[in-house]
């Protein structure tokens, strides 16, 4: 058995921002992912596993392995709801805290 992760590059709040010549070169649509997909699925990558390929338009990439950021840890373990209360705490929802502080981002030009 393989376990790998594809990381796609997608249209998000922050790609939308990007002119549109650059959101068209960020952007990895599904017909870019797919021969990832069938490639990791076939016998030919049988010995791949435990990697991470970032698709990015017509480019694929290894990326090292991750290391946390940062933990947080339960004594009773979590519950969805417990996880909800805290989970900002791990920083990973950067622009929702920006838009609910109603900072422009990008910043406007002078």
């Amino acid at each position: 058995m393989t376990v790998n992760c594809i990381s796609p590059t997608a249209e998000t709040r922050m790609t939308e921002r990007l002119p549109d010549g650059r959101r068209a070169q960020a952007a990895a649509p599904p017909e870019a992912i797919a021969p990832v997909v069938a490639f990791l699925a076939s016998d030919r990558a049988a010995h791949v596993t435990g990697k991470i390929r970032h698709v990015r338009g017509n480019q694929v990439s290894l990326w090292s392995h991750p290391a946390p950021l940062r933990a947080i840890t339960s004594r009773e373990g979590w519950t969805p709801e417990a996880l909800a209360d805290v989970y900002d705490t791990l920083g990973q929802d950067r622009l929702r805290r920006i838009d609910a502080l109603g900072i422009t981002w990008p910043p406007r030009s002078s």
